[in-house]
């Protein structure tokens, strides 16, 4: 039973975390327009890229090891990023970066909470229904 929740909350993250992933590419590395400015980045749409990309990272680790260690490792992953920039001559290292990755790692791990609970609990409601109708 729960095998098959977490096969189906796999795929239905790790489809969302390629989506995610591939638009982060895209404006981030790719496209050499600047992300579309809306009026609520105000001009932050580098702080946006770091919090999606971290975000999708954060949705299928988070899935497949749910406890605040991976968290944490996704963390020290985000700061160890900014603190290589300290020694690259064409980057700039920047704590509103550090934190743009630390909320998106906040809002990963919450959706994917979130998704799963709401898995678990059609899976065990088609479950149920299965039960009743045999």
């Amino acid at each position: 039973m729960v095998s098959a929740v977490r096969r189906e909350m796999r795929l239905v993250l790790s489809c969302w975390a390629i989506l995610l992933g591939c638009i982060t590419l895209y404006y981030g590395v790719i496209s050499q327009d600047s992300l579309p400015d809306h009026p609520i980045l105000q001009g932050k749409n580098d702080l946006f890229l770091h919090a999606m990309a971290f975000l999708s990272l954060t949705m299928p680790i988070f899935v497949l090891w749910p406890t605040w260690r991976s968290l944490m490792a996704l963390a020290i992953i985000a700061s160890a990023i900014e603190l290589v920039q300290a020694f690259l001559p064409s980057r700039t290292p920047a704590l509103d970066d550090l934190a743009a990755s630390c909320i998106g790692i906040a809002a990963g791990a919450m959706i994917a909470a979130l998704i799963c609970r709401y898995l678990q609990h059609s899976y065990e409601h088609r479950t149920e229904s299965a039960l009743y109708h045999d």
